[in-house]
């Protein structure tokens, strides 16, 4: 049995959305992305409610992030950092460890701080050993 849907009503209703939050089709300014970071901010409260239209500007904020010059840098950082070795220096600062902590899954602090520095990558035996220990999965690292 087919769900009826009456398309003018949505096509109403979505030019409606438009002419109200006229970025949610696509964040095309820095005034857009900030408008829509305060509209998070407003929405955020509940949930709930807010969920799907959360959903959306959360969806273009991103979209916006990823293609805008402006953050063309921090992107770049980001892709170009080791997985392992960023997830490794978040577990030591939340579990307050130091690089002569893990003697039982990388070795000496040398070894470590190598890894912590990008100077070396965390091998699979590593990879193992921390995903056991913080009971993680494996997959975290990669």
């Amino acid at each position: 049995m087919a769900t009826y849907m009456n398309i003018a009503r949505v096509r109403q209703l979505v030019a409606e959305l438009e002419t109200e939050i006229p970025f949610i089709i696509g964040i095309r300014s820095k005034q857009d992305y900030l408008a829509a970071l305060n509209l998070v901010d407003d929405l955020i409260g509940d949930l709930e409610t807010n969920g799907l239209l959360l959903d959306l500007l959360v969806l273009r904020i991103s979209e916006y992030e990823a293609q805008s010059d402006e953050f063309k840098d921090f992107n770049d950082t980001v892709n170009n950092t080791d997985k392992g070795a960023a997830v490794l220096r978040v577990l030591m600062t939340q579990h307050g460890l130091n690089n002569s902590d893990f003697q039982d899954e990388i070795g000496d602090a040398a070894t470590v701080s190598m890894i912590v520095n990008d100077k070396m990558q965390l091998s699979l035996t590593h990879i193992q050993k921390l995903a056991a220990r913080f009971n993680v999965p494996r997959a975290l690292f990669i």
